[in-house]
Formats: C-alpha cells, sequence, structure tokens
C-alpha cells in the first residue's frame, strides 16, 4: 500500500486549519507551521460568506430593482459572476459561466457543515444559512447582516424580534446604553425593519470579580461560581421581561464554550439570551474559535509546530520540503509532497514591508491589487489612498493564482510550482475588512487548496 501524501501547511488561521481538517478527510499525513494565530483570532463572531456591507456595489443589502433583500447566495452567485478577481470567482467561475451558481452555494453549505462538526466537540458550532440573512448587533448598536455566526452571537438574530433588553455590565467599559440603543433603532429603521421595543437592563456583578475589559471578565465567567453570580443577577432583573424579549449580552460568556453558559442564562431569565458580535479590540469570539480550531486540529492528528516558514526547497522541479525556523532559533525542513500557503497578508506575515518595498514572504511571489496592478517592489504608502474609507488597493493585494489555487508570477501564467497552492487573504481580489468575506473565503480556499494539494500529490503532482 502506497504511503499517505505528505501535505504542510503554513498558517494558523481558518484558511490554514481548513486546509489541514480537509487534507485529513482527503487522507493526507498533514504537518502545519504557524507563527502566531493570524486575523482570525481578532474574529467578531461572524463566519461572512457573502454578507451585505452598506454602501457595497458588491453586496449589496437589497436587490437595485426590487424592494426584497438580497440572501447570502444571491450575493455569492453577484460575486462569482461579476467580480472575475475575487477568489470565489477563481473557485467558481465555471459554475457562474453556466449560470449556475447554485452548485457554488452547495459546496459553501457543505464546507460550513464540515467545520461545524469539527468544532462541535471543542465547545464551538456555527449557525446559520445562506438562503437567509442573520442580523446581529455589535457592542455598539450596529447592525451587521451576516449569514453565518459561531456560538454566541448566532442566536442573536434581531430579523423577527419582538423586543430587546440590552444588557450592560456595571463597571465594563462600554457605550452608554442610550447611544448604543440609539445607533440600534437607527439601524433597524435603515434596514427596513419594524421597530421592536429596547431597554437597557444593567447587571452589578459581586465584587471581586474582573472587569476591567472584556476579555478579562470572560475568563472569569469560565469558573462555575462567577457564572452562578451572572445568572442570579439576571434573574433578579427580569421582573416584568416577557418571555419573547431577546436578552442580548456583550460577549463576554468565556474564552471557552459559550453554551452552556447561554443555556444557564437562558433558563435563569426565562428568555432568549444570546451576545452581541464583538469589537476590536475585545475579540473575545475570535480568540475562542482560534482555541477550538487547536483542539479540533489536535484531534485529527494534524502535527502542529511553532515556527515561522522561511524557505521551499525544490527537487526534481517540485517542492520537496519545507523549511522554517522554530522557536529555538533552529533551521528545520519538513519533507512535503505538496505545500499550501495560508500566510495571510500583513498582519499575519504572508506580506512584509522590507527593504523600504512591499513583498511576499517566502518565495517572493509578485502581487497585484484587484485591478490586476502590480504592489510589490513598491513602497506600502504609494497602494493607499488619502482618505480613510477609500477602497486602498493595498489591503485588497496578494497573490493570483491558476484556477486550482496555484500561484502564478502573471495573470493566465503557468503555476511557479506543480505542488504549491495558497489560500485566504494570501490571496488577491478582495478586501476582508471591507468586503465582509474574509473567513468565508478563508474557509473556502483552504478546503479547495487541500483538497486540490492532496489531489495532486496522489497522482505524483501532474497538472
Amino acid at each position: 500500500m502506497a504511503a499517505p501524501p505528505r501535505v504542510a501547511i503554513v498558517g494558523g488561521g481558518l484558511a490554514g486549519a481548513a486546509a489541514a481538517l480537509e487534507a485529513v478527510r482527503q487522507g493526507a499525513e498533514v504537518m502545519l507551521v504557524s507563527a502566531a494565530s493570524g486575523a482570525t483570532a481578532l474574529g467578531w463572531g461572524s463566519l461572512d460568506v457573502a454578507g451585505a456591507v452598506p454602501g457595497s456595489r458588491r453586496l449589496r443589502w437589497r436587490a437595485p430593482l426590487r424592494e426584497a433583500p438580497l440572501s447570502g447566495a444571491d450575493r455569492l452567485a453577484i460575486l462569482i459572476g461579476t467580480f472575475a478577481t475575487h477568489p470565489y470567482a477563481v473557485l467558481f467561475g465555471r459554475d457562474a459561466a453556466r449560470g449556475d451558481a447554485a452548485a457554488a452555494a452547495e459546496q459553501v453549505k457543505q464546507a460550513v457543515e464540515d467545520l461545524d462538526r469539527a468544532l462541535q466537540p471543542h465547545g464551538l458550532g456555527v449557525e446559520g444559512s445562506l438562503d437567509e440573512n442573520r442580523l446581529l448587533a455589535d457592542p455598539h448598536g450596529n447592525v451587521r447582516v451576516c449569514d453565518y455566526a459561531f456560538t454566541g452571537a448566532a442566536g442573536g438574530n434581531l430579523a423577527e424580534v419582538p423586543e430587546i433588553a440590552w444588557v450592560t455590565l456595571a463597571g465594563l467599559p462600554a457605550d452608554p446604553a442610550s447611544v448604543a440603543l440609539g445607533r440600534l433603532a437607527a439601524e433597524r429603521a435603515a434596514l427596513g425593519l419594524s421597530p421592536a421595543p429596547a431597554r437597557s437592563v444593567e447587571l452589578r456583578l459581586p465584587e471581586g470579580l474582573a472587569l476591567e475589559s472584556v476579555a478579562r471578565l470572560a475568563a472569569e465567567l469560565d469558573r462555575p461560581d462567577a457564572l452562578a453570580a451572572l445568572c442570579q443577577v439576571a434573574k433578579e432583573a427580569r421582573a416584568g421581561s416577557s418571555a419573547g424579549r431577546m436578552w442580548l449580552f456583550p460577549p463576554v460568556l468565556g474564552l471557552e464554550s459559550p453554551a452552556p453558559k447561554l443555556a444557564a442564562l437562558r433558563e435563569s431569565v426565562g428568555s432568549p439570551v444570546a451576545e452581541t458580535l464583538a469589537a476590536v479590540p475585545d475579540a473575545t469570539p475570535g480568540y475562542r474559535l482560534q482555541r477550538a480550531l487547536a483542539a479540533a486540529l489536535d484531534a485529527a492528528g494534524v502535527r502542529r509546530y511553532a515556527g515561522r516558514a522561511t524557505n521551499l526547497a525544490v527537487r526534481e522541479g517540485r517542492i520537496g520540503a519545507l523549511g522554517y525556523t522554530n522557536e529555538q532559533g533552529d533551521a528545520v525542513e519538513i519533507d512535503a509532497d505538496a505545500v499550501v500557503l495560508a500566510t495571510g497578508r500583513f498582519l499575519a506575515g504572508g506580506l512584509r514591508e522590507e527593504g523600504g518595498v512591499v513583498a511576499e514572504s517566502i518565495l517572493g511571489l509578485p502581487l497585484y491589487d484587484g485591478k490586476g496592478a502590480r504592489v510589490d517592489g513598491r513602497p506600502a504608502q504609494a497602494s493607499v489612498r488619502r482618505r480613510y474609507l477609500d477602497a486602498h488597493p493595498l489591503f485588497g493585494a496578494g497573490v493570483v493564482t491558476d484556477a486550482r489555487l496555484r500561484p502564478v508570477n502573471a495573470p493566465g501564467g503557468p503555476p511557479v510550482a506543480p505542488n504549491v497552492f495558497a489560500a485566504g487573504d494570501l490571496l488577491t481580489g478582495f478586501d476582508a475588512a471591507r468586503d465582509r468575506t474574509g473567513l468565508g473565503v478563508a474557509l473556502m480556499t483552504g478546503v479547495a487548496a487541500a483538497r486540490n494539494a492532496v489531489q495532486g500529490a496522489k497522482r505524483g503532482g501532474l497538472s
């Protein structure tokens, strides 16, 4: 029996984790190298595949010629059919050409189900649908139009909520409740939702619990005694609360598994309970996701190495090994039949400014913005615009790939190596912050890159 293909993955965020889990499902031996968590750990609690963005031509809330809101599936179809450089168009281009975006949506649904199945044993799940918008509030009262979200915020869908209890915790830094609720009412009106009565509920926790930040309190609430104290004060404050009122807590319900906390609070107040989305720097949902992904990788048998990837070694015309520097500063080499680069952009270190110019960190791959202009070899400031709210080419820059997600030196050119693949934020054609497709792209391209890598390795690296 032939030995399983060896796949090396670089990157510790969702793209790298999704690639690793899929490679295991495809029968590969998987090694993952990462220096840090990257952008995934700053997630706010949603997994946006094609969530709506106010003012966006690419990701509208409503169809221009009709009043009905677009669904996530509708927006996915627009992206793959209209914006040729977006990673979804690269992945699903043939489906779009046939006018069959439904096949792409089915692939998304399967990938989300697989991710949910991997995370559930480790205290986190994915809820939602491409067929129905999920309207979730953040701590400032802003409403985000999402398709999928993780346990915690996922249950806070405001689309048809009759009443809202906006929970504040005395001593915890936050916007004044009156400001947040005013913004929430304005956002609901702008989305065309009917008004919903909302009131502020302030809870005072016993002395001794850390209230300096969301993260510190979340860590405290992983303790049963601290959770019991929160449940008690919530129970005392529920007087006059109707069974249909949604209680929205800040994202403080533990750094691990929020589901038991939600269930305990729901029993205490006798009403639905959810968290708001998070907002940087208080990204507790991102931290939960990172921890659950690490546990899922360990459970799947992925070998994880802490270190920074430095180079790919060429053997007989193909990449044969991944080199990295470990935490002790030693140079280490891992033999591999295929490599997936999920190194992210500037935050995670996949792109850097070196010697005054922008460069890709491992292979020195050429970088392009979403309009096909070269970005590498130029100062970073040359690819940003004067106004903050403008679209900045630098933040949508990345590598161009072929249809199998293999990096190329120029659009339409041959792959730089037959067994190297790219995924996630390293890809060009989208700005994860502006488009709100970041984790969706990470998931889908991670899965596709791993599948292509394993299949190619099983065929001996043939194109």
